[in-house]
């Protein structure tokens, strides 16, 4: 009994462990890609913001 309940809950296990490496990397994925996305936009925003202020300036 010990050693079926064993093999039935061995395949489960590890399909879930996969399932959730999955979603954790699709995480990470997208994480990096929203952090890079708003890097981008700040300096964008940084370097049109000074270029403004010099063009003002002058």
């Amino acid at each position: 009994m010990v050693n079926d309940s064993g093999s039935h809950f061995l395949p489960h296990n590890n399909e879930s462990i996969n399932q959730l490496s999955l979603v954790f990397n699709d995480t990470v994925l997208v994480e990096t890609k929203m952090a890079l996305s708003i890097e981008i936009d700040l300096y964008t925003f940084t370097y049109f913001t000074f270029k403004r202020n010099m063009n003002f300036k002058l």
